[in-house]
Order: C-alpha cells, then sequence, then structure tokens
C-alpha cells in the first residue's frame, strides 16, 4: 500500500458488472485518475446498462507524511479529473446520483486560474459536503491559502477565513476570465508530493481522523457540465 492509494480487484458477480479487472484505474473514463491519499481508492465499475464510480476510505491508520500538512493521517479518496483545463469558470455545474444508502460526506475541489493565462498558480477552492449538484452559484465554496486581494485597490475579492463559506460569483466578476487549471493543490489536505492534480476533485474521508469503518460512496449518471459520465468503454 501507498499513499496513493489501495488497488483492488473488481470481480463479476450477480449485480450485472461485465468484466474482472485487476486494475480498477483502467475502466474509470479517460482523463479520470484515482489521487487518493493513504488509505483509500476510487474505483470503475461498468455494468450492462451502465456504470458507476465508487470511493472508499479505510479504518486504517497510515504513519504521517502523506500530507502537506505532515501531521495529518486520515484517508481521503479523491476521483481527479483531468479533463476540464483550461474550461471556463462561470460554467461549472456538477450533478450525480449517489447508489449508496447513507453516504459520507462528497466534497467538490475546483483549482481555479484567476486569470487563465497559466502565470499564476491555481488557486483552490472546496465546498462544504454537497447533495446531489453544485454550481458556483452556491454559497459553500471557501478557498485554502491566502486571502485573494485586488492589488490595483487593494479590496478584498475573497476572504481565507475558515468561517468564510460563499458563492464564485463576486470572484467571478473581479476576474471573469477565471478558468479550470490542472495543477497542484494548495490545501493543507492536498498530497505532500507537489503532484499535478486534475482542476476538478470529487473526494470522501478526512485528513484529520481515520475512520471507524470503511466508508464507500458510489457514483452514477456524474454530469459535469454538458458531460454525462453515465456508461464508457473499457480499454
Amino acid at each position: 500500500m501507498s499513499a496513493c492509494g489501495r488497488a483492488n480487484t473488481i470481480y463479476p458477480s450477480d449485480d450485472n458488472r461485465l468484466i474482472a479487472i485487476d486494475d480498477p484505474a483502467q475502466i474509470l473514463p479517460a482523463e479520470f485518475k484515482d489521487q487518493s491519499i493513504n488509505s483509500g481508492n476510487v474505483n470503475g465499475s461498468v455494468w450492462r446498462t451502465g456504470a458507476s464510480i465508487t470511493l472508499t476510505v479505510y479504518n486504517e491508520t497510515l504513519a504521517a507524511g502523506a500530507y502537506r500538512d505532515s501531521a495529518l493521517i486520515g484517508n481521503r479518496a479523491i476521483l481527479s479529473i483531468f479533463k476540464y483545463d483550461s474550461t471556463a469558470l462561470t460554467i461549472l455545474a456538477i450533478s450525480l446520483e449517489k447508489r449508496t444508502s447513507n453516504p459520507p460526506d462528497l466534497k467538490i475541489t475546483a483549482l481555479v486560474d484567476l486569470e487563465c493565462d497559466g502565470i499564476a498558480a491555481p488557486r483552490t477552492f472546496t465546498t462544504d459536503p454537497i447533495g446531489t449538484s453544485v454550481s458556483v452559484h452556491d454559497p459553500i465554496w471557501s478557498v485554502s491559502g491566502a486571502a485573494i486581494i485586488d492589488s490595483a485597490s487593494n479590496t478584498l475579492v475573497y476572504s481565507s477565513a475558515d468561517s468564510t463559506r460563499t458563492s464564485l460569483d463576486a470572484l467571478i466578476a473581479k476576474y471573469p476570465k477565471a478558468c479550470l487549471r490542472n495543477g497542484a493543490n494548495e490545501a493543507d489536505d492536498a498530497p505532500a508530493a507537489n503532484v499535478t492534480m486534475g482542476a476538478l476533485q470529487l473526494s470522501i474521508g478526512s485528513a484529520q481522523t481515520v475512520p471507524a469503518q470503511i466508508q464507500s460512496l458510489e457514483l452514477m449518471n456524474l454530469k459535469v457540465n454538458d458531460d454525462l459520465f453515465a456508461t464508457w468503454k473499457t480499454k
């Protein structure tokens, strides 16, 4: 097992899965990647009538050091999506179905290039736990790292206070060119190694604590903007 998450085998069963495959990442959609930290993983399952993606975190404690904050020891399952690099932030909207009953909290992270010019590192915005949909207009986003200040007027554009949860509307009004950008995640609960992550990340689990029992969330009919990931071919 590594800090990048464990690998499991998917077997056919009476739930109508089509195939068995030793590397579940091979049946995730193109440009989707498992970037889980510590004891967590992301699997793709292909069915006769469609496909689903399962995020799982395990009740195992590993050594500290896998996160940017080196004291953190929790487990996170992270689905990292690279497909939307350079996509305008204004149109970001996500919807999905949760197949698992009583599922763990799901959060969305967006890496944002404020000027969409690739010069500055992207800023990291993360939601509170979501239900079955989220957009830039929902007042549940917060930013990691320093506050965003308009250098010309020295006015606050986006606060970094832990208690601040707002929509991204004011940010977009100030930075109308803002876009999603694959890059490094600046949050404390991001990987310690300065790895490139997908501009969109869906995650469960906590970097602060190890769950008392295994937690798993199955996603179906994931829709990002106009793209519906309800089924896909295996490689």
